[in-house]
């Protein structure tokens, strides 16, 4: 408590200024002693805690007793007694003249009163504007890289009677190591050299051991058939449906929300809403995936799911 006689000194030098304040000068005064109250409440709090353990405010000598008594009053009843009491013997039209701004700091500075923020008016947002935009949500298949790949080896997992081992180009500096569970579906040798459809912004994750990274996409459930790629598509071409990409300017302000992994719900609700359609192309909630030179499709499986 070394700052003790500080707030000591401070406290009887601002009941001094508030005893001599004149009429024309009643307000400020007020209005600065409430605002240096705000400052002094957390120490006047230790040092009424102090003054109980001590059995009686007399045994801090000046601290409490009186200016913080005196000081108290007057900014809570807008003025001091008429009675010479106080250090300078405040006047009653003293009291009477700052009397208004004490009210209005006892109003300002009761209990659970916040100030209102003030909105802004006009707009809707955005830059220049003064309102607030809503941004809007990512749509969950801006998060998804879907892209054209190529399978250059495959090999049966050693470990595992389900999966294929895949060494994928997709563009990139190295190609993609992926496990997919198609050694039941899909002959090995239509595997070796199929050009393909990749989900490849998956997290790493290992499969009966092995370091998988990404996603083969195929059509179908009971029979199941790779998607196949137009000639024209070149390995590593992003995979895009116009039909809903076009639509909103989500789509334009998210443009490299597919260079993170997506979260587990947004891939649940992208992979629910796959399927072929009566043309065997795949699709997303029912508009077709496409490329350059045309549609990603299923060789034979209309309207069927696509995961």
């Amino acid at each position: 408590m070394a700052a003790t006689p500080d707030v000591a000194a401070g406290l009887v030098a601002l009941e001094k200024e508030m005893a001599s304040a004149s009429v024309g000068e009643g307000e400020a005064r007020l209005s600065a002693l409430t605002a240096a109250l705000d400052g002094l409440d957390a120490s006047l709090g230790q040092l009424e805690a102090l003054s109980a353990q001590a059995a009686g405010p007399s045994k801090i000598p000046g601290v409490f007793s009186e200016s913080a008594m005196w000081l108290r009053y007057g900014v809570s009843t807008g003025g001091y007694p008429d009675d010479g009491s106080t250090s300078g013997g405040s006047s009653s039209s003293s009291s009477a003249a700052t009397a208004p701004a004490a009210a209005a700091a006892r109003e300002a500075r009761a209990p659970g009163k916040k100030k209102e923020k003030k909105k802004k008016e006009g707009g809707t947002g955005g830059k220049g504007g003064k309102g607030w935009a809503k941004e809007e949500p990512t749509p969950d298949f801006a998060k998804m890289h879907f892209v054209v790949g190529v399978i250059q080896k495959c090999w049966p997992h050693p470990d595992s009677e389900k999966l294929y081992c895949e060494q994928i180009d997709i563009g990139e500096a190295e190609p993609r190591l992926i496990a997919s569970g198609l050694q039941k579906h899909i002959p090995l040798d239509e595997m070796t050299g199929a050009r393909v459809v990749i989900l490849a912004n998956l997290k790493k994750k290992p499969l009966a051991g092995f370091a998988s990274h990404g996603m083969v996409i195929c059509a179908g459930d009971e029979k199941v058939e790779l998607l196949t790629v137009p000639a024209a598509a070149k390995v590593g071409e992003r995979i895009t449906i116009p039909a809903i990409q076009g639509e909103g300017q989500a789509y334009k302000d998210k443009e490299t929300a597919h260079l993170t992994p997506p979260n587990d719900k947004s891939l649940k609700r992208v992979l629910k809403l796959l399927t072929t359609d009566g043309e065997m192309r795949a699709c997303y909630d029912g508009k077709a995936f496409e490329v350059a030179g045309g549609f990603c499709s299923a060789k034979t499986l209309a309207n069927v799911a696509v995961k």
